[in-house]
């Protein structure tokens, strides 16, 4: 189990995609676990019954979504880092990457005209800057962790594990 959460944390890295769908490889290995949908389903779906405290799951939701690409990036907020070493510390204790190493910044995304603030795994950010540019559509893989509740307000916390441009 800790082999697959690792798997899906940290990605193959490999697009080995056809041209007629170079996003075909999001298919194969430990990225078909990832189920298509939206951010609003899951938010939607994992909504909290009150706004109050933090939820978290201890192996992550992972989702596919097609989004787009905002251009901005910012340092991880506290309330994402919170969520990441809330999910960080529920994982067993064999060795493993340290996960609060891997998101130190965010990035802006939206779907459906709603702008989320995304982490994304810091070895992705040079491809990230490099193969997109702003309002780029973009698919994600992303791994919902958990929600808080800053100023009131839920917060959904989705880690970004890899990307292709359609």
């Amino acid at each position: 189990m800790l082999t697959s959460l690792i798997s899906l944390l940290l990605g193959s890295g490999a697009a080995t995609g056809q041209a007629s769908d170079v996003c075909s490889w999001t298919q194969e290995g430990s990225w078909a676990n990832y189920q298509t949908g939206t951010l609003k389903d899951v938010e939607e779906e994992l909504a909290p019954p009150k706004p109050e405290g933090v939820g978290h799951t201890p192996t992550g939701l992972p989702v596919k979504v097609s989004v787009s690409y905002g251009g901005e990036s910012r340092p991880v907020s506290a309330f994402n880092q919170d969520a990441i070493a809330t999910f960080a510390d529920a994982q067993t204790s064999s060795p493993q990457p340290n996960i609060t190493e891997l998101f130190t910044e965010e990035y802006l995304f939206t779907e459906s005209g709603k702008d989320y603030w995304l982490p994304l795994q810091k070895q992705m950010i040079p491809f990230l800057n490099q193969e997109l540019t702003p309002g780029d559509q973009v698919q994600l893989l992303a791994l919902w962790i958990g929600y808080s509740h800053p100023q009131g307000e839920v917060n959904h916390t989705f880690l970004v594990n890899e990307f292709c441009k359609p």
